[in-house]
């Protein structure tokens, strides 16, 4: 996965309260980095080829209405397939909301939402965060990857297409170990 001193975000959120709406990242950019931040705003946007990146101790991420999309071999980001996911949410405190977005993994991206350390009770949504009425497609591990604490997580009326997925390994929602609980998941399908 990229690393801090290697990653080079687009744009960087070092602050809190901040709010983007409907602003479109092309391909061959790094995305956004949500870092050290509170109740940050991403909604109505198009991220096509981008990384998003949560950390920490950013909380209260709302990430609603977005589409995440690849059709890359990513060569230009450097990654290589299946090697990273497209809302990654790395040493966080959690605290999220992420819904009505669309995840378009392309079979280039290993996870839609997901963390590092599946160990590490603030890697992955963490705590306090509804994942909910998504939709995720193409992904060649886990569309939802909810490992780590999982302390009051709740995940709820996503619809998840494992077509094209690596079976064998592949979840539609993983849960491998919950760290802390509870985790509600309820009404997905898959």
């Amino acid at each position: 996965l990229p690393t801090f001193d290697s990653w080079s975000p687009v744009v960087t959120i070092q602050a809190n309260y901040i709010r983007f709406q409907g602003i479109r990242f092309g391909m061959g950019t790094r995305g956004v980095m949500v870092l050290n931040s509170k109740h940050t705003v991403i909604e109505d946007c198009i991220f096509w080829d981008n990384i998003i990146m949560v950390a920490g101790p950013s909380e209260g991420l709302v990430f609603r209405r977005n589409r995440v999309y690849t059709r890359s071999t990513y060569g230009h980001l450097g990654l290589n397939p299946g090697a990273t996911t497209s809302l990654h949410l790395f040493s966080n405190d959690g605290g999220h909301i992420i819904y009505d977005n669309t995840f378009e993994g392309d079979h280039i991206w290993k996870d839609g939402i997901g963390g590092g350390d599946n160990d590490d009770p603030r890697d992955g949504p963490s705590r306090n965060t509804d994942i909910y009425n998504n939709r995720f497609s193409g992904f060649w591990d886990d569309p939802i990857e909810a490992e780590g604490g999982e302390q009051n997580v709740r995940i709820w009326d996503n619809h998840i297409d494992l077509t094209g997925t690596a079976r064998d390994k592949a979840m539609g929602i993983a849960h491998a170990p919950i760290g802390t609980g509870p985790c509600y998941t309820f009404r997905n399908i898959v």
